[in-house]
């Protein structure tokens, strides 16, 4: 991890230790998780943008895409948060919007996965 990954995972943590009652370990393992879904969900959208698939590999990326979803809405539910997905692979593909408001991405509104 590079030192703005680093800076960034810092932010996300304390945010997240202001936002939830979770103790450091929960937050650390929900952070790990997290980053391994949007790493994933990530290079599916570039895939999707950058070669042509067939209609069976379409179908394996869609439900791998719908599974990493499905798991990371089920996250953003045990710690009370919206989560909003970004396909456009020119941007993080988690995006949560917190109860406090606070954001990290320029739209101003949501807090986004980034290291």
């Amino acid at each position: 991890m590079n030192k703005q990954q680093r800076e960034d995972y810092t932010r996300t943590y304390e945010q997240f230790r202001e936002e939830t009652n979770l103790n450091s370990y929960e937050i650390r393992s929900i952070l790990d998780q997290l980053h391994r879904y949007e790493t994933s969900l990530h290079r599916i959208s570039e895939i999707q943008c950058s070669i042509e698939m067939t209609p069976t590999e379409e179908k394996r990326l869609e439900r791998r895409d719908a599974n990493l979803e499905k798991k990371t809405t089920a996250i953003a539910e045990k710690l009370g948060f919206q989560v909003r997905f970004n396909s456009d692979p020119r941007g993080g593909a988690i995006r949560f919007v917190l109860p406090s408001g606070k954001s990290n991405g320029w739209d101003g509104e949501t807090w986004g996965i980034y290291w």
